[in-house]
């Protein structure tokens, strides 16, 4: 009687089991991974058995954070290491779970294969991105290399590339906002989505986004089309590629600019009272400022600058980006007036040790001594010192200029020639050839070149503070170092050598270019 009720018993539960899967929401078991954009740098990483350890290191730990539950989005470093390795990864917000982890082996695969010891790699897959580099990225957003991918035939129903159009629009001014800078949305036959790195902020998405917007804007009317870039990804088709539950109502992130009259009355009469409640507080503050204001005494500074526009425009441009310099070793700059040629700097009254100190800053400045970090992000803390300690070591070591454009081409920018000669293993031959060989020992001076090099390395992290700048010099029996490749700055304020992996290998030339900057 038993026996011949078991086999009706799991008949009737896999017939509920089936029934229930038949109601439960739609799920995609797919990671995505068709491969879009792969760029790798064209320098290795020296050394090389380092950087693939530290590579090595931060991919597994992107992958353990990716399986972690709730895991989309993952950083990962190791800035301490020999040769430092910093890598990023993130899955599409309709890509989770072991998807999510399967797209990222295959991300990893692609890169492993492709780009070997290049101290720099990006691959855009449809369900994810992986990245790694030398130095830390995650705050960057667009940068050359960014493209379109466009596919599929072309869509005859009428209205539908200015509905793609239209749709990928709105993404692109509502995800900035949206929580997770990423989301999907469906609507007149067209489903899209739009998607930031987490760690570029609004600001970095809105703008890798409207970049986006101009790229793919070249697709519609193919049925598929997508825009990458480094901070951010865009898609469109005409067909379904995420689950329906997965859209977002774009409609609560999008600015209207529409209001009701008495709504707009009421906010009218609002922000006037707050207006004259906030002039009223402001003249009360100033007021009772200036009756507590006491004498100050300063230090004003006398200077003539040749006459020539480029001096001056050099000296003012130098002049703003000290003026938010905040170094417990520098006087403060408090302002500044020209008259011709000549220039007056009001600056904090302190001894004149830190009043020099202060030149020689403008000084190093202005002769291409300063960190890349604090010219190009406007970064500063004590490595920058470092930065400048090692390209002034440089110099004493060669007798020459840290940019010289009246020598060869190769030779110009000393700490790129330096570089070159190291990984050649002839550093030896920047030494000054005016100086007498028997006066001192290669192998010291070797050496002390060597830890100038380690104060110039383009990890911030990886730069020694000066106080182990000092050890490293007092010390003879210490272990080989093995400094990190520098960032090279000519005396155009340009990066030379462009290290990122950005560019996809479609556009390659992107990790040669030179990136122009201004200061900060």
């Amino acid at each position: 009687m038993h026996r011949r009720m078991a086999p009706r018993f799991l008949l009737l539960a896999l017939v509920v089991m089936v029934a229930a899967s038949a109601w439960a929401p739609l799920t995609f078991a797919d990671p995505q991974a068709t491969l879009l954009n792969l760029g790798c740098s064209q320098y290795n990483a020296t050394p090389a058995s380092a950087f693939l350890a530290a590579l090595n290191a931060t991919l597994a730990d992107l992958r353990a954070n990716l399986s972690a539950a709730g895991g989309g989005f993952a950083t990962a470093a190791q800035p301490r290491a020999a040769a430092p390795a910093f890598a990023m990864a993130q899955c599409r917000p309709y890509v989770a779970g072991r998807d999510c982890v399967a797209c990222f082996d295959a991300a990893a695969a692609r890169l492993r294969a492709a780009c070997g010891a290049a101290n720099g790699g990006r691959a855009i897959l449809d369900g994810c991105v992986l990245r790694y580099e030398s130095a830390a990225f995650f705050d960057q957003s667009t940068l050359p290399g960014n493209t379109q991918v466009c596919n599929g035939s072309a869509v005859d129903v009428g209205g539908f590339a200015d509905a793609a159009r239209a749709l990928v629009a709105d993404l692109a001014a509502a995800v900035p906002r949206v929580p997770g800078l990423a989301a999907a949305a469906a609507r007149d036959g067209v489903y899209a989505a739009a998607q930031c790195v987490e760690t570029v902020g609004e600001g970095g998405c809105a703008q890798c986004l409207k970049v986006a917007v101009g790229n793919i804007d070249g697709c519609p009317p193919d049925s598929d089309g997508r825009a990458v870039d480094a901070g951010c990804f865009m898609r469109y088709s005409d067909r379904s590629f995420f689950p329906a539950n997965a859209t977002v109502d774009l409609a609560e992130y999008l600015r209207s600019g529409k209001s009701s009259h008495k709504g707009a009355i009421i906010g009218g009469i609002l922000g006037g009272i707050a207006f004259l409640f906030l002039v009223g507080l402001s003249i009360f503050l100033l007021i009772r400022r200036y009756r507590k204001l006491k004498p100050r005494r300063v230090a004003v500074k006398r200077l003539i600058v040749m006459e020539t526009s480029r001096a001056k425009a050099e000296f003012e441009s130098e002049v703003k980006l000290i003026s938010n310099v905040h170094h417990r070793n520098l006087v403060r700059l408090l302002g500044c007036s020209r008259k011709g040629s000549e220039f007056l700097l009001i600056l904090g009254s302190l001894d004149n040790t830190a009043l020099d100190l202060f030149f020689n800053y403008i000084i190093l400045l202005s002769r291409g001594y300063t960190a890349p970090e604090y010219a190009i992000h406007g970064q500063l803390s004590e490595k920058v010192d470092t930065y400048s300690f090692g390209v002034v070591v440089l110099e004493i070591l060669s007798g020459r200029k840290s940019n010289d454009t009246r020598l060869e081409p190769e030779t110009q920018y000393l700490l790129e020639w330096a570089w070159k000669l190291y990984e050649s293993d002839n550093l030896i031959a920047l030494v000054d050839d005016t100086l007498d060989p028997e006066e001192y020992k290669p192998e010291e001076v070797k050496r002390i070149m060597e830890i100038a090099l380690v104060c110039t390395q383009s990890a911030v992290a990886a730069r020694p503070m000066m106080s182990e700048v000092v050890v490293l010099l007092l010390t003879r029996n210490d272990p080989e170092l093995q400094p990190t490749r520098p960032t090279f700055i000519d005396a155009t304020s340009r990066v030379r050598g462009e290290t990122s992996s950005s560019s996809s290998s479609s556009a390659s030339k992107a990790t040669v270019s030179v990136s122009q900057f201004s200061a900060r």
